[in-house]
């Protein structure tokens, strides 16, 4: 019983330390990256997605819409995800405002959504903390670190 206890929050640990590094972290660079080096641009809302599509967010659904912008005629397309409020406001062929890196316009999001840097950064520290508080409990489960038995 010990041992798959340990094996189950040693997992647990990974799965939240690699969330944190993997996931988080890369998000909070282009949130960064988008908010000092970005430039704005109208765009069109091309389409509206149900509430909880391609979303596995157990804190509720997902409210997502797809955009488009052009650049020297070269249409870019992104997904934002949004709140329910602006989801049930906006309708396809809306005009938006969007965000994106001159370097990559394939970086882009609503301008009114670019993530706070160091809110993510933070999110991807306390995601690393459980991770590593989780994967010592497994170790310590494991190789009976608390002495009984």
């Amino acid at each position: 019983m010990r041992i798959g206890f340990g094996l189950f929050f040693l997992v647990m640990g990974c799965i939240l330390a690699g969330s944190g590094l993997l996931g988080v972290v890369p998000e909070a660079f282009d949130a960064r990256d988008l908010s000092q080096f970005g430039e704005t641009i109208e765009g069109t809302l091309t389409e509206k997605l149900d509430p909880g599509t391609g979303s596995l967010r157990r804190s509720g659904p997902s409210y997502l819409v797809r955009y488009e912008f052009t650049i020297d005629d070269e249409i870019y397309a992104g997904l934002a995800n949004v709140g329910r409020g602006d989801h049930n406001r906006l309708e396809k062929g809306d005009t938006v405002l969007i965000r994106y890196l001159p370097s990559d316009p394939t970086n882009s999001d609503f301008d009114d959504k670019v993530g706070n840097f160091w809110g993510l950064l933070i999110g991807a520290f306390l995601f690393c903390l459980g991770g590593l508080f989780f994967g010592y409990l497994g170790v310590a489960l494991l190789f009976n670190l608390g002495g009984n038995d």
